[in-house]
């Protein structure tokens, strides 16, 4: 499902956000949020949804929660990577587990950062403005 948004500053949204997490609620907070600070989003509740929407919506940010039903986060990355998309969107791996060991398996799934659960909405938009500001 597509959240078309306008920025605060009310020019047109500069990225393209997909947000994924089995929790509805956390993914629409996130997406509400993500709106707020001008981007675009799309959410997914499960993993094989959100591979769909990389290859349709084609963000260029993708913000997946790890533990998820059925197929992982670390596999939909997998996924992802796998599409060889050209925009290549920033993997953000968002969990409440961050034990070293989920940190290296995040990585070497093709994540590029990981964020800890909750996360604080400072942190995501510093996240956004360092990641996204030159791509």
């Amino acid at each position: 499902m597509v959240h078309p948004s306008a920025p605060l500053s009310g020019h047109r949204p500069r990225h393209k956000v997909l947000v994924v997490d089995d929790q509805a609620d956390a993914a629409d907070s996130l997406v509400l949020l993500l709106e707020q600070l001008g981007c675009e989003t799309s959410v997914a509740y499960t993993a094989l949804e959100a591979v769909r929407q990389a290859t349709t919506f084609l963000p260029s940010l993708v913000l997946l929660d790890l533990h998820m039903p059925q197929i992982n986060g670390l596999d939909a990355a997998r996924a992802i990577r796998a599409c060889r998309l050209e925009s290549k969107p920033v993997l953000v791996a968002v969990s409440a587990d961050t034990r070293q060991h989920m940190l290296q398996a995040s990585l070497d799934a093709g994540f590029d950062f990981h964020l800890g659960k909750p996360t604080p909405a400072g942190q995501i938009e510093r996240m956004l403005r360092e990641t996204l500001e030159h791509a």
